[in-house]
């Protein structure tokens, strides 16, 4: 029995998560973690949807989306982070979080939502000079706060290649 077992089970009998049932690989990892990480992307890497499941219904903290077409380890790097903070300091809110990063880099949080519009944070990673304003990014890391609900006029993303 995993950490969060308990807690996966009462969400999953008020109907969240119920498409990860019991015996399944993904439900072992959230009773383990408390959440999960689901990555989606086209087929050449310039857009991507890396987002977690469980952390609302689980932690009790707002489910977080990576759009920066990242490898899958930098990712799960981000989220666990984060994450981690969110067990220590409570549900998250948009704006900077400082000193997680190595090098005291800062991540950006911003309001999001996914197709159904279910509300999530999107964090914005910096650019290679740490950088998390948008007019002071490199045009592919600034293509993060594309697409953000809100927007006046999205701009299409530029491609670009996969950021390491």
């Amino acid at each position: 029995m995993g950490k969060y077992t308990k807690k996966l089970l009462a969400a999953q009998a008020e109907g969240m998560l119920t498409e990860f049932p019991e015996g399944s690989k993904e439900f072992d990892m959230l009773a383990e973690e408390g959440f999960l990480i689901h990555w989606t992307s086209n087929e050449d890497l310039n857009e991507a949807d890396i987002h977690t499941h469980g952390v609302e219904a689980i932690l009790g903290a707002t489910e977080l989306r990576i759009v920066l077409p990242v490898r899958p380890e930098m990712a799960a790097t981000i989220f666990h982070i984060v994450v981690d903070h969110a067990k220590k300091t409570g549900p998250l809110k948009p704006g900077v979080l400082n000193g997680l990063l190595k090098g005291g880099v800062p991540l950006l949080l911003v309001e999001d939502a996914d197709e159904h519009q279910n509300r999530l944070l999107r964090v914005i990673i910096p650019d290679p000079e740490g950088n998390i304003d948008e007019g002071k990014m490199a045009p592919e890391y600034a293509a993060q706060f594309h697409s953000l609900p809100g927007r006046d006029h999205p701009s299409e993303p530029e491609s670009g290649p996969m950021v390491h």
